[in-house]
């Protein structure tokens, strides 16, 4: 796949997202709660490759969405614990 993700729970609400994108360019994350409220929302320039990005959050049930510059989506369900 040209654009994926992995999720590793660390516990303690870290949570590591390993991001292959094959094309270098922007990246948009957003994360919200199963409310549909957006609680992170973020980009930054990732190089073609392997990128890891750590975030924190509340323990619950959330929806990461990674959007790359070339229009491709993930969207998955990740748990904070």
């Amino acid at each position: 796949k040209d654009f994926n993700a992995t999720i590793i729970n660390a516990g303690s609400g870290t949570l590591n997202i390993a991001i292959h994108n094959a094309a270098p360019g922007m990246i948009q994350m957003k994360v919200a709660d199963m409310m549909g409220r957006e609680v992170m929302n973020g980009s930054f320039n990732a190089p073609g490759g392997n990128i890891t990005r750590t975030i924190h959050l509340n323990k619950g049930t959330y929806v990461l969405m990674l959007f790359n510059s070339n229009g491709q989506v993930i969207n998955t369900k990740i748990i904070a614990e």
